[in-house]
Parts: structure tokens; sequence; C-alpha cells
């Protein structure tokens, strides 16, 4: 098998300030005690703005101090989705969440680029030395780019509902992806053509958030719909996102970074068995299925699902 490139030489090397200690506190200090709220840098009290990227610009928000854990969302949808995990994430840790590119509120762009070397530079801008990174869906492969690039930034890595982007589906999996969801792309496609959102919407919410409640797939709903060219976009293969140059699935079976893999219960079976087979492969890592959990397990399972991950911040395997 290919090797992966050396960290520094696949993603570059840390600019900005140099250093996040343990509380997420940039430049090395430490907060220890009690410390007036107007004293506490506004990076950890919540910030939000937009950093550079090439040919760009991504939107994050940023709340609360404690290790760095960063949030990555899924294709159709945008920062939004993690709204509970970010205020309830902060109570411990400096949570940082962004919109990739267009989504939300990081505008659209026209030319080539890396996901992964968007999340290096959203690192590199925000001066995290290392973080947890946790990513859903579309989002679990752009964090997997990143780790497989720079495994000395990630402390943790926690995939939900996701597998790197170049991992390929072995024949029994291929099948069962064609026989559950048939024609599910066709149909959201047709209904774009003929202008009728809504409805495109509902049939990708049907099979990808089935178990939400009623009030969280409103809020999904109008998430998705505010998004809704950049899912058309990659469904139809127009997206301008492109994956690294390196391997990724090989690169994060070589390096031991603590990988949790999360799929929901009422997920997609062929993605299950993805799951379940990549963990096998990996040197350190965990495999859950979620009861009751679908594609959105962070929303259709929020408990069980908070458990599992901020006991995997605590003790990461």
């Amino acid at each position: 098998m290919q090797n992966a490139r050396a960290p520094q030489a696949a993603m570059g090397t840390i600019v900005g300030p140099e250093t996040e200690n343990m509380l997420g506190y940039p430049g090395g200090s430490s907060l220890r005690g009690s410390v007036e709220p107007s004293r506490i840098p506004l990076t950890l009290r919540g910030a939000s703005g937009y950093i550079p990227v090439p040919g760009g610009k991504l939107y994050y928000e940023r709340k609360g101090f404690g290790t760095p854990v960063v949030l990555v969302h899924s294709g159709f949808l945008d920062r939004r989705q993690w709204d509970p995990q970010f205020d309830s994430y902060s109570a411990q840790n400096s949570v940082i969440r962004y919109d990739i590119r267009g989504h939300g509120r990081s505008p659209p762009v026209q030319s080539r680029y890396v996901d992964a070397e968007d999340i290096l530079a959203l690192f590199n801008h925000l001066g995290l030395n290392n973080a947890f990174v946790i990513g859903i869906s579309n989002g679990a492969r752009i964090e997997s780019g990143l780790a497989a690039g720079a495994p000395d930034r990630v402390r943790g890595l926690i995939l939900v509902g996701g597998v790197p982007g170049d991992l390929d589906p072995t024949p029994e999996e291929e099948t069962r992806f064609a026989d559950c969801l048939p024609d599910r792309e066709e149909k959201i496609l047709a209904l774009a053509k003929e202008d009728r959102v809504g409805e495109a919407v509902d049939v990708m919410l049907g099979a990808w958030a089935p178990m939400v409640d009623v009030s969280t797939r409103a809020y999904l709903r109008t998430i998705a719909i505010d998004n809704f060219a950049a899912m058309i976009a990659l469904l139809g293969g127009t997206l301008p996102s492109r994956l690294p140059a390196y391997p990724v699935a090989e690169g994060l079976r070589e390096h031991a970074i603590p990988t949790l893999l999360i799929c929901g219960e009422h997920d997609h079976p062929a993605l299950e068995m993805m799951m379940g087979r990549f963990s096998c492969q990996l040197r350190q890592a965990r495999f859950v299925k979620l009861a009751g959990a679908d594609h959105t397990a962070n929303l259709s399972a929020r408990q069980d699902f908070d458990a599992a991950v901020q006991g995997f911040l605590v003790h990461p395997l």
C-alpha cells in the first residue's frame, strides 16, 4: 500500500499564535481559579468571524474554554446542526464550529479547493496546536483528511456516520447502498430541476433524519433549504472540492490516533458495515452503534451521543 506523506509535507506547518494550552488559551498562558468575566479574553467568552482561505473565506464561531473541540457539519446542513453541542460542550471545552465553503455564512467559490486544507487553515488562524475533531457525514470525510495529513494536530477523532473519502466499499456494501436507496438522489435532483425545493428537502430528510422529533425536523428543514444549492452541487458532482493528494484511509491506518466511530442504529446499513470494518483496521479505535439514532445522531439520540462523546473527550480510548 502507498504510504501517507509526512505530516508537515502533507498539510503544512502552524502559523499565527504558536501554542494553545490545555485550557484553549492562546499563547501558552493558563487560567486558574476565579476570573472576572470582563477579564476573560473575548475568544473564550464567545467570538465569531471569518478566516481567509485561498480564493475565499470561512465563517467560524468559538465559545467556552478548555481543551479545544472542533465541530464539522454534514454536507446538506451548516454549523447550526451543532447548536445543542456548541452550547453544552462549551461548559468544559473551547468549542469551535464553522461553515464549510458554500454553506451557511461561508460563501461558495468556483475554484478548486481541498476541505482538509481549509480546516487546517482554521486551526492555524485560531492558534490551535491540536484539538479533538468531531465530524458528521461529509464532516467525517473532512476531518479524516486533516488527521491523515497532520496527525500531530489531532488529539482525538470522532467520525459520525461517515468514513474517509477514499475508503472504497466492498461489493457487498455497494450492493446494500443500491438496494436501500435505489433512486433517492435522482428524486431529489428531479424535484430540484422543477424548483420544488421543499419537497426535495423532505425526501432527503426522510432518508437521513427519520428519527428526529417534529421540532428538530422543522429546524433541520430550514437549515437544509438555506443550503439547498450546496446540497444539489454535492449530489450533482459539481462541487469544486476535491480529496487531498495523499491517501487518507491508509494514513489513518498508519497513525495511532484515538478514534471513535459512531453510527446510528437507523443509519444506512451499508455505512454501518463500512464503519465497523474500518474501525477494525485502525490501531486505536472503537465502534459504537447508537440505539435510536439516524444519520443525524447528535440530534436524534442526543443524550446517548453526548455521553459517548464526553466519555471519549475525557478518556480517548
